[in-house]
């Protein structure tokens, strides 16, 4: 998942579907609407009653929650994003997690299962292979790693565990502990009445022999980013190639991404779909789909803007289903 940005105030852009990347709008033409509001883009995963999954960032609950209200009667569960760890690797969940999960509990949709989503971040140390190994390195720091976690999930009282711990990629000693940490905490989980979901990044090698039980869950997204040339954030060919390699793995489904990357020189700034629909706005430009990706793109300046609208989301959607030969589930990154 992306590191936290705070987002700008949800709007509803309107832009041509014609035209060149990069071409100013034509003045005296109305702007038609171009699939960025939240509204759209979970309604157009929803076709087909698919099971779809939400994320809740805890620094933009106000907004999420106003979508969850919405469509909560769809939707299959929440996760609540997200439980870290201090400089001393103990547990942490922000004060606006807690409040999401108590809210959700105290509304009209009360039933909707939600989860608690945990992280190896810690402060100044995105993704940390270090928190990992401190974590996942004897049976007895495993053992408090789960306890710590099951405990702080039937506390606040979350249906369910949702593990991201990522940037484990080709360490296979680093997940043949990770397996035993998994298998534990899912033990844990059951005798606790807890539902296990586990998120996994595209990368995780074949030859990682996960075990049945806990639902998984694979990123499908950042295939251009910082360090890389401009680009959406997946394509078709990308997303067959994920469905195909983890095609054989138990309650697998499928995690895409909304908004975008802001590509200027080697860097990419990231961008949530309001971010996108402001700065469309603003720079008055016409957007262009890319037909290998389904995403949008245009120009500004020395700035390049990929983007997903909710036809490319459909789009994604569509090309995982026909890999897997069935219809799969979708979790999106992320509701604002």
């Amino acid at each position: 998942m992306n590191h936290p940005l705070k987002s700008l105030a949800l709007v509803v852009c309107l832009a041509l579907l014609c035209g060149g990347c990069g071409q100013k709008a034509e003045q005296g033409k109305p702007r038609q609407k171009t699939g960025l509001s939240q509204d759209q883009q979970i309604s157009a995963l929803l076709k087909g009653k698919r099971q779809l999954y939400l994320w809740s960032v805890y620094w933009d609950n106000e907004s999420s929650l106003t979508s969850v209200y919405q469509h909560a009667g769809k939707i299959a569960a929440l996760g609540d994003f997200a439980a870290s760890y201090t400089k001393k690797n103990r547990l942490f969940l922000p004060a606006a997690s807690q409040e999401l999960a108590k809210r959700v509990r105290q509304s009209s949709v009360a039933k909707l299962p939600v989860y608690l989503t945990v992280v190896n971040d810690r402060p100044n140390d995105l993704k940390s292979l270090e928190l990992l190994q401190s974590l996942l390195e004897t049976p007895e720091s495993r053992k408090q790693a789960v306890q710590e976690i099951v405990s702080l999930a039937k506390s606040q009282r979350f249906s369910g565990v949702e593990l991201d711990f990522e940037k484990i990629r080709g360490d296979l000693s680093l997940w043949r502990k990770f397996i035993s940490f998994e298998e534990e905490l899912q033990t844990r989980c059951q005798k606790g009445g807890l539902q296990l979901r586990v998120v996994l990044e595209s990368s995780t090698p074949k030859a990682v022999k996960l075990p049945k039980g806990p639902d998984y869950v694979v990123m499908c997204y950042n295939l251009h980013y910082s360090g890389t040339k401009p680009g959406p954030k997946a394509d078709k060919a990308f997303l067959k190639q994920v469905a195909r390699k983890f095609k054989q793995l138990p309650n697998v489904s499928y995690a895409l991404a909304n908004g975008g990357f802001d590509f200027k020189g080697k860097s990419a700034a990231a961008l949530t779909s309001s971010q996108v629909a402001a700065l469309l706005d603003q720079k008055k430009v016409i957007p262009k789909r890319d037909a290998e990706s389904g995403a949008m793109h245009f120009k500004y300046g020395l700035h390049e803007v990929w983007y997903a609208d909710s036809t490319t989301l459909a789009e994604w959607a569509k090309t995982l289903d026909q890999a897997s030969g069935r219809q799969v589930a979708i979790s999106l990154w992320r509701i604002e």
